[in-house]
């Protein structure tokens, strides 16, 4: 752990040919808390907390899921007493949803190896799959490989450009990648939308640079389950790129994309913690962080064993569970290409004040 500098690491954008599409500004996601609950005391859920009155038809608190009311005004009535409690309790079970381990991974679906983190990946806009970089490039390699050796002749060399998994000719020009990720996005593809989005950021594809379009875009992807485009949103609202800065609101989007097992919000999480001097929460940041395969994250751990902030034990764990990682991952093919589009494992630093 360094002494808190006044930088945070941000997520890549993403290159990628894409387009163009609508969605609303205004969307703010809120986080669905379990059901299932310890119940307090004295109230019992079969009677109202305010007037203890029984029978059906009592509604839940809404933050806590604690206690129920006859009404609103019995709600309103009770407010005062147990807005401390309901709090509180709301504030444990996010964290209980922030701190519980992401889901893995689907596998490629080519060599059946679990996907590695997706700036290693490509998306394909014929078929809408993710496809890890070393099935792509050893496609190509190969038939350059069996031309060169006199095995094929140039058109089947040319034909390398199909899709690794459903063979399509590839996009040629950016007219046709713009019709091809419409077609995505018709269909409702939370990836497309995320390319588009990117597209309008960078100024690609022959696209407009539009900031406010690319933000849109990437709301109505998060809707779609995109959990890159959370990351993104989180960047946009740090850097005022196409909204105006709200630090607690990129927050918020970091959280989310870091619940989706996006593993540079989840280190960017565990910055703004230690930074702000929670020491805890940074740590059980950087361990989820490890175990998903991040490199600086695991050296964040390591800093903080040798600083007494991180038991032996833990570490050892959060090492063997990096470790394990990375071998599920690892295939020759992903080794021998994986620095064709850039390292995952280095953010871009840029500077923010962090109010």
């Amino acid at each position: 752990f360094k002494p808190a500098p006044t930088r945070i690491f941000q997520t890549p954008i993403e290159r990628a040919p894409s387009l163009f599409g609508a969605a609303t500004n205004s969307h703010y996601h809120c986080l669905h808390y379990p059901q299932s609950i310890a119940l307090p005391q004295p109230y019992t859920m079969s009677q109202c907390a305010s007037c203890e009155k029984g029978g059906n038809g009592l509604k839940m608190c809404n933050i806590c899921k604690q206690v129920n009311y006859c009404n609103a005004s019995c709600q309103r009535a009770h407010w005062p007493e147990h807005k401390s409690e309901c709090r509180k309790r709301a504030a444990e079970i996010f964290d209980e949803t922030l701190f519980k381990e992401p889901s893995p991974r689907e596998d490629c679906p080519i060599c059946f190896v679990r996907l590695p983190c997706a700036s290693l990946c490509n998306y394909q806009l014929c078929c809408g799959q993710e496809i890890c970089n070393g099935c792509c490039y050893s496609v190509v390699e190969s038939a350059i490989q069996d031309h060169r050796n006199g095995e094929t002749n140039i058109e089947k060399t040319l034909a390398i450009t199909d899709c690794p998994f459903c063979r399509e000719p590839c996009q040629g020009t950016d007219e046709e990648a713009l019709v091809r990720i419409i077609k995505r996005m018709e269909s409702n593809d939370g990836n497309a939308f995320h390319m588009a989005a990117c597209s309008y950021l960078n100024g690609e594809m022959s696209l407009p640079q539009d900031t406010k379009k690319s933000f849109e875009l990437w709301v109505r992807a998060t809707e779609l389950g995109s959990v890159e485009a959370y990351n993104s949103l989180s960047n946009s609202y740090l850097q005022g790129r196409g909204v105006e800065r709200d630090v607690k609101k990129a927050k918020h989007y970091m959280q989310l994309a870091a619940m989706g097992g996006q593993p540079i919000a989840r280190y960017n999480l565990g910055y703004l913690d230690e930074r702000a001097g929670k020491m805890n929460r940074a740590v059980k940041h950087y361990v989820i962080a490890a175990r998903i395969g991040f490199d600086k994250a695991m050296e964040e751990i390591q800093k903080g064993f040798e600083r007494g902030l991180v038991s032996e034990d833990e570490f050892m764990n959060t090492f063997r569970a990096h470790m394990d990682y990375k071998r599920e991952v690892k295939t020759d093919q992903r080794d021998k290409h994986k620095n064709k589009k850039g390292s995952p494992q280095i953010p871009l630093e840029r500077l923010f004040q962090i109010g």
